[in-house]
């Protein structure tokens, strides 16, 4: 049984997209689970159907056909991942978010802080299956950590993959589970005197 997020189909109401549209491009976006594309197909039908379909939604700006072999040739893209409650998206597609909140073309030291998604897509894996944050977690302790390094400049800020985990040891792990804990007020006693 396939279950929708009540908060997406809020999401693609708010957009104006059909109910059915927005189940359909729901499906075919998880398409890595079997029952996902079975539904489709059944739905669908016809080859033209899907294609024009699918065209239609491309026109709209939410995807992009990459290829002959629909509907798995799809892309989509950042007007409709945006619709998707974060702990829906898959893998990949967060995982490349959350590079992206890395800045471009700055260096720490004699590194550029930004990593590419080959050095951390196998990283972030073992993060994930080692300490179990749910991803909500570890973008807003991310945002927290770059937030950090922006005000001092970006110096002393480690690469996204070391970030991740390096020689067994994370700072990512450490930012999530702090990430939500407060700071103690700071009471400058010499002004208290």
């Amino acid at each position: 049984m396939v279950q929708i997020p009540f908060e997406y189909l809020l999401n693609t109401a708010n957009k104006e997209i059909p109910i059915f549209d927005a189940i359909i491009l729901y499906l075919i976006y998880k398409k890595e689970d079997k029952s996902y594309q079975d539904y489709v197909e059944s739905q669908i039908v016809t080859d033209y159907k899907v294609t024009s379909f699918l065209q239609y939604w491309e026109k709209q700006g939410l995807l992009k056909i990459v290829g002959d072999s629909l509907p798995n040739d799809v892309e989509f893209r950042e007007n409709f991942v945006s619709l998707i409650p974060q702990s829906e998206k898959s893998e990949s597609t967060w995982i490349t978010e959350w590079i992206n909140l890395w800045p471009s073309g700055v260096k720490s030291g004699s590194y550029y802080v930004k990593s590419s998604e080959k050095d951390v897509l196998p990283k972030m894996q073992k993060f994930i299956k080692k300490y179990k944050f749910p991803q909500e977690i570890i973008m807003e302790a991310t945002k927290k950590y770059l937030a950090e390094r922006k005000a001092q400049n970006w110096i002393y800020t480690t690469c996204a993959d070391y970030f991740i985990i390096k020689n067994d040891v994370s700072r990512l792990a450490s930012y999530c589970a702090n990430y939500a804990v407060k700071e103690p007020n700071k009471t400058n006693f010499t002004q208290t005197l």
